[in-house]
């Protein structure tokens, strides 16, 4: 790269001969004006046509700005300003800022190509990093809701020898659910509870008016639960007006599987399914080709058909035959 230094005192102008076919240099030290292969001469470059127009128009300016802002340039500088805008118009001068632009220019261009393939890397390392975290928060979720789902098993294990008794009995302080259950049982179902059947009993839920709580019966055994809760078919023959007609008997579901309980006859209520009912905690669904499957899960339940406005994109439990 060539570097040209400029100063009032040595400068160095490329000008075009008006009267020859070649570029001439004229270069003006200390005021003397040398021409190549020409002896020095007293003549200064100035009094050319060209420097006398470049002169004319700079005084002209010059007297402009000075009526204006009193400002005043040195003939030093004026000199250099001429000279330099006659160097700027020699073809060789045009070429070599060319020259310099179209370097400087293929610099940049190549710093900015080096930091976007940085960047595109970056990226695309981030793009592989963001697709591995996401693979790890599918297999933290399908592992969390292994858990759920296990926790949940367990929960309902522990609630299988009780059952949730919907009744129309208004409650009564100091009321001792106990013998309501003993007495429904006998009277409407004909079978007989004694103490030593039931370990525990009590209301379930907020109280909201007047409305009567369910009652969950805790037995002792499980033997014990199943009497009465076989018997309870007995009750969806009674008819309006017969005593124990409001009366029902379901299993003491945990909140997951009741709710999936309520899906699955929401389900039967729109003829996606033919039929369905719970035994030992868990869900059956009945297929319009026959077929009964066991369901734990709203995962497992959503493949038979839309639930809560949920598209039916569940994983399809295995078959289980009624028991």
């Amino acid at each position: 790269m060539l570097t040209y230094t400029l100063t009032t005192d040595t400068l160095t102008t490329i000008a075009m001969d008006r009267t020859g076919n070649e570029d001439k240099v004229v270069t003006e030290t200390s005021g003397d004006t040398m021409a190549d292969d020409q002896p020095s001469t007293s003549k200064r470059a100035a009094n050319s046509p060209l420097e006398q127009d470049e002169l004319k128009k700079s005084k002209d300016d010059k007297d402009e700005v000075s009526s204006e802002e009193d400002f005043t340039v040195d003939s030093d500088t004026l000199k250099f300003i001429t000279n330099f805008s006659c160097a700027l118009r020699n073809s060789q001068i045009k070429k070599l800022l060319g020259e310099i632009v179209h370097d400087k220019v293929e610099q940049v261009t190549q710093e900015m190509e080096n930091r976007l393939r940085a960047l595109e890397s970056k990226s695309l390392g981030l793009e592989i990093e963001n697709k591995d975290l996401r693979t790890q928060v599918d297999s933290f979720k399908m592992k969390a809701e292994s858990l759920e789902d296990q926790l949940n098993e367990l929960a309902q294990y522990s609630r299988r020898n009780s059952l949730r008794v919907a009744n129309p009995w208004e409650e009564k302080p100091g009321e001792n659910t106990d013998e309501l259950v003993k007495e429904m049982s006998s009277t409407l179902l004909s079978v007989e509870l004694t103490d030593a059947d039931i370990g525990r009993s009590h209301r379930i839920g907020p109280k909201r008016g007047n409305t009567p709580r369910s009652i969950v019966v805790g037995f002792t055994s499980y033997r014990a639960r199943q009497k009465l809760y076989l018997a309870r078919t007995k009750l969806a023959h009674r008819h309006a007006g017969d005593a124990g007609k409001n009366i029902y008997i379901n299993e003491h579901l945990t909140p997951q599987r009741a709710h999936v309980a309520a899906s699955a006859r929401n389900l039967k209520k729109d003829g996606a399914i033919q039929d369905t009912w719970t035994s030992d905690g868990k869900i059956f669904v009945k297929e319009a080709n026959g077929r009964v499957t066991v369901v734990t899960t709203r995962r497992q339940l959503a493949w038979f058909g839309r639930i809560d406005e949920q598209p039916g994109d569940g994983e399809h439990p295995p078959p289980m035959q009624t028991p």
